[in-house]
């Protein structure tokens, strides 16, 4: 499992009213002494407008991505595969 959030890691949300969900980070943001991750998933956050959220809310995957050429289309594509493969693996 990757230990490090990094920029591309697939992430799930721990808190808020997007607990569950799973976003792409794609960039990192230093406010009063907390660090924010920009996150999106290409639905409810699209890439033009990303949700910022503190990383102490956020679970890293063992997946990460390339962020260059994301469309919010295959950015949804990509985490419902995870999702997918996930989900199969726990099953087995």
């Amino acid at each position: 499992m990757i230990e490090k959030l990094e920029i591309g890691s697939i992430v799930k949300s721990n808190c808020g009213r997007d607990e569950g969900l799973f976003f792409v980070v794609l960039d990192f943001q230093n406010d009063n002494f907390r660090e924010f991750a920009l996150i999106a998933n290409g639905k409810e956050h699209k890439l033009q407008h990303p949700k910022k959220k503190n990383i102490k809310h956020l679970s890293v995957t063992n997946k990460k991505i390339s962020v260059k050429c994301l469309t919010n289309k295959s950015l949804k594509s990509i985490i419902f595969r995870f999702i997918s493969e996930k989900h199969i693996q726990e099953s087995e």
